[in-house]
C-alpha cells in the first residue's frame, strides 16, 4: 500500500526540529574547527603560520556570527509558524502557544535569561571573533592600524563574495520538470555504451 501523502502540519514539524538540529550541528563543527585553529596558532613559533591562522580564525568567527545571527531569525520564524492556527490547525497551533507561555512564565527569574539560541548561535561565536582579532592584534604588535584594515577587508571581501554568490547557480526548469513525470529523459551517454564505448561517471 502506497504510503500516505506528508500533511503540510508534518512538514512544518520536521522543518521545526530539522532546523534546531542544524543548529547544534554547526555548534560542534564550530567548537571543534576552533579548538584546532587556536592550537595550531599557539604550537606555531614563526610569524607567518600565525599570520595565516590568525586571520583564518577571524575569517570563520565572523561568518558564523553573521550566519548564526540569521539562523536566530529562521529559528524564531519556524517558531512562528508553529504556533500558527492557519498553519498547523487551531488545536495544534493552541498547544505549541501554551506550551511556550507556560515555559516563558514557568521558568525562574535567575536562569530566565541565558537562552540557547542567541548563546550558542551569537554570542559564543562573537567572543570567538572578539578573541581571533586580540590576538591578530597581539601577533602584529605595533601595527594596529594594519591589523584592523586587514580584519576590515577580509570580513568586507567575504560579505561581498557571499552576496555575489547568492543561493548558488540558476538551474533550469528542464533538470527539474521531468522528475515529476514518470518519463525521464535519456542519459546522454547511452549512445556511447551502444558504441562500445564505457560510460561517463556522473560525480
Amino acid at each position: 500500500m502506497a504510503e500516505e501523502k506528508p500533511t503540510r502540519e508534518k512538514l512544518l514539524y520536521d522543518f521545526y526540529f530539522d532546523e534546531a538540529a542544524r543548529l547544534g550541528q554547526r555548534t560542534d563543527w564550530f567548537l571543534i574547527f576552533h579548538a584546532i585553529l587556536l592550537e595550531a596558532f599557539f604550537a606555531s613559533q614563526d610569524f607567518v603560520p600565525k599570520l595565516v591562522i590568525g586571520p583564518l580564525g577571524w575569517l570563520t568567527s565572523y561568518l558564523w556570527f553573521m550566519t548564526g545571527y540569521r539562523q536566530r531569525w529562521l529559528s524564531r520564524h519556524l517558531g512562528e509558524c508553529m504556533a500558527h492556527a492557519g498553519l498547523m490547525g487551531p488545536e495544534t497551533a493552541g498547544l505549541f502557544n501554551n506550551i511556550f507561555a507556560m515555559r516563558r512564565k514557568g521558568l525562574p527569574t535567575v536562569i530566565s535569561w541565558p537562552m540557547p539560541v542567541p548563546t550558542f548561535a551569537v554570542i559564543i561565536p562573537f567572543a570567538f571573533a572578539a578573541a581571533w582579532f586580540s590576538l591578530l592584534l597581539w601577533v602584529g604588535r605595533g601595527r594596529s592600524l594594519l591589523v584592523v584594515l586587514l580584519s576590515l577587508a577580509v570580513a568586507s571581501l567575504s560579505t561581498l563574495w557571499i552576496v555575489a554568490l547568492g543561493s548558488g547557480p540558476k538551474i533550469s526548469r528542464v533538470w527539474v520538470d521531468p522528475l515529476a513525470s514518470d518519463s525521464l529523459p535519456a542519459e546522454p551517454n547511452e549512445g556511447r555504451e551502444q558504441g562500445g564505448l564505457p560510460p561517463r561517471s556522473s560525480r
